[in-house]
């Protein structure tokens, strides 16, 4: 589920006959969409293809393939998106696909993504990245209310951290998107966040005097270090928080690909390499 239902389309006008869909950008002329449909019907079972949040709410549990598209590029951010909006929250999917999946008894795996967080610190708009984080802690929160950590492993980890800067020394109370409460050598007003990089920076001419800036507003772009047309990653280490059975193997530092390994050893994936299912003398 997620947005991106051009990449699905053939580049053919009125390519489908719907209210928002109309035609993608594959130069291929196929429809995956209707591949994807034609090869459920085929295999029988129960299986909905939805592009609203309207009709995700109503798919049934009992459905055995889902296939969500919501939007035609990269879904909209949470803050600023218009009440007309047929776009599902991120926890709503989430919610869905555990009540669907929940139905294996032989457990399942599932991934969600906060893709917004990593776009908006891309762009520079700090507000849109904050609101995002909490929405896919809101995500978090549901998933692990419908579900029980007795069976259920749940870890939150991000794959990489951002440019984004909290600058020192703010007045009790000072919004985190509102001013800082020291002065600069340049006399000029800055932000509580910044960036060390992205279309923010003033490159070689002196700074831009902000002071007249709405900083709160959803679009707003903070200033920042390095003039590069897209705030880069950085390089320091992120947190993984782990719920559940065999979440202490998560505990202390570790390199990213260990992730997986320690993912495929809890949830007994693969069949080629040792996994907690072949630990008869180890407990969880």
């Amino acid at each position: 589920m997620g947005g991106g239902w051009t990449k699905f389309l053939p580049n053919i006008p009125n390519a489908v006959d719907g209210p928002t869909m109309k035609s993608g950008c594959r130069a291929d002329g196929r429809n995956l969409i209707e591949e994807w449909l034609a090869e459920k019907r085929r295999r029988g079972g129960n299986h909905s293809f939805v592009d609203s949040r309207e009709s995700l709410l109503q798919v049934d549990p009992k459905t055995d393939s889902l296939l969500g598209l919501f939007s035609a590029g990269a879904m909209n951010p949470k803050l600023g998106r218009a009440e007309s909006s047929t776009e599902p929250e991120l926890k709503e999917m989430a919610v869905k696909a555990v009540e669907i999946l929940a139905k294996n008894p032989n457990g399942y795996f599932l991934m969600v993504e906060g893709g917004l967080i990593d776009d908006s610190h891309h762009r520079g708009l700090a507000a849109r990245a904050l609101h995002e984080t909490i929405a896919f802690a809101e995500t978090v929160q549901a998933v692990d209310a419908i579900t029980n950590s007795n069976d259920t492993l749940l870890i939150v980890v991000a794959d990489h951290s951002h440019a984004l800067i909290f600058t020192g020394y703010q007045k009790r109370g000072t919004s985190i998107l509102g001013f800082g409460s020291r002065k600069l050598t340049d006399q000029k007003p800055f932000t509580s966040l910044l960036y060390l990089s992205g279309k923010g920076s003033s490159g070689d001419v002196p700074r831009r005097n902000i002071s007249a800036d709405n900083t709160t507003a959803p679009d707003y772009q903070q200033q920042a270090f390095l003039p590069t047309p897209w705030a880069m990653h950085l390089g320091e280490d992120v947190p993984i928080f782990a719920k559940g059975p065999w979440s202490h193997l998560f505990v202390g530092v570790h390199e990213q690909h260990y992730v997986a390994h320690a993912i495929n050893y809890a949830a007994c994936l693969r069949n080629d390499t040792l996994t907690s299912c072949d630990s008869n003398d180890i407990t969880a």
